[in-house]
């Protein structure tokens, strides 16, 4: 099965190779099937003509990239709710591509989906089994990857297997990020909530608990409480509320996380970057300014890994003063120095103290470094993947 040319591979290494993709099929009358998982978990499938359409363009541009492949027939079934036939023709092979549809791409629902596709399944040789969603994270994907079942979302990431085809792409960015549940989980105050559950993944938390350690009232920590559960983030019973997925969590608020809504300042100064840390330092210590660094320089720190240059610094306070009491110039030489007066008090949640320096809290650092313009989305996922999933695991 080799790669077509021209392809764009995914960036998502976790998610394994093609060996990976387990060769289990589905029994050659699967729609019955999918309308029994649509009235099993009705809330996890997307209906109406909306998905109809994003399914058709999105699944019919991955598969128009195939050479000498052919569309034999396209079936929609009770308006896309009783889920997609796609036949196709590759090879002087027929292969029947079942499509089933969810509202919500987190894995919670899409392990609903896989589940009751994994009960059908038979030795029949020519269904490939496929989920769908509006967005497809990383860890879902590997779900996918891991359960032998290929997948598209709305955004076009995708992996799809059939016959000696192979089709893999990934790293676009959800295409629904400005609708109206994932702006209030993510917004200033909601992601005081998730800052605080991030911060200690292993917590079981009283709304009442949850709520005063944000800094948010208890009907705003309800709001966000039952839509982390919705999505299957969180987990909630008698014992109070718990994060069943983190990574998740954090890949999502990444994906929508805005810097936009702070106050930037841009600066230089031909001084070290450690002098320039320590000015910054001392002068809002001495004045009791609420500061703390990220980006580059604290991940790289973290990870004691490569030249440091460049400071990113917030300061919740006057940044024109700032840099002014500091000794740092605008539009001159000399390395970046950026001031950036935070939105929200909750980047500070978390802070902590190395070296004489305070930094913001590696959540924060994932967070910038992924949103900043001089951000390093290679640096981001080796915090992620190095520092902070190992440290949720020992936990």
């Amino acid at each position: 099965m080799a790669r077509r040319a021209g392809m764009q591979w995914s960036p998502f290494s976790v998610m394994g190779s093609r060996a990976a993709f387990a060769a289990w099929r589905l029994p050659r009358s699967p729609l019955s099937l999918y309308c029994g998982f649509q009235q099993k978990y009705p809330d996890a499938v997307d209906v109406g003509a909306d998905s109809v359409d994003w399914v058709r363009q999105v699944l019919g541009e991955r598969l128009a990239v195939v050479p000498g492949l052919t569309l034999v027939s396209w079936e929609v079934s009770d308006g896309g709710r009783g889920g997609h036939r796609v036949r196709i023709r590759h090879g002087g092979l027929e292969h029947l591509l079942v499509v089933v549809v969810s509202q919500c791409g987190q894995p919670r629902f899409l392990r609903r989906a896989i589940e009751e596709l994994r009960v059908a399944a038979s030795g029949s040789s020519d269904v490939v089994a496929v989920v769908a969603g509006p967005y497809i994270s990383e860890q879902s994907a590997r779900l996918c990857m891991e359960s032998g079942v290929g997948y598209f979302d709305e955004a076009g990431n995708c992996c799809l297997q059939f016959g000696s085809v192979y089709i893999e792409r990934g790293g676009r960015r959800n295409v629904r990020s400005s609708d109206r549940a994932l702006r209030s989980l993510y917004s200033a105050r909601a992601s005081r909530v998730l800052r605080a559950m991030l911060l200690d993944t292993d917590a079981v938390w009283r709304l009442a608990r949850l709520a005063d350690r944000s800094c948010v009232s208890l009907g705003q920590a309800y709001n966000v409480k039952n839509r982390l559960v919705a999505c299957g983030l969180a987990q909630s019973d008698g014992q109070g509320l718990r994060l069943s997925d983190p990574l998740t969590l954090l890949e999502d608020w990444a994906h929508v996380y805005k810097v936009d809504r702070s106050q930037f300042l841009l600066c230089n100064s031909a001084d070290s970057q450690r002098d320039v840390e320590l000015r910054l330092s001392h002068y809002c210590g001495a004045r009791r300014i609420g500061y703390g660094f990220s980006g580059a320089s604290v991940a790289k720190r973290l990870l004691a890994s490569g030249e440091i240059t460049g400071v990113c610094c917030y300061v919740q306070d006057d940044l024109r003063q700032v840099a002014h009491e500091s000794g740092l110039t605008r539009g001159g030489k000399g390395a970046p120095v950026v001031l950036v007066k935070p939105y929200d008090q909750g980047v500070f949640f978390g802070a902590r103290e190395s070296d004489g320096l305070r930094a913001v809290s590696c959540v924060q650092v994932y967070l910038d470094l992924l949103a900043l313009p001089n951000g390093d989305a290679g640096l981001a996922r080796r915090l992620l993947h190095e520092i902070m999933v190992p440290g949720w695991q020992s936990r």
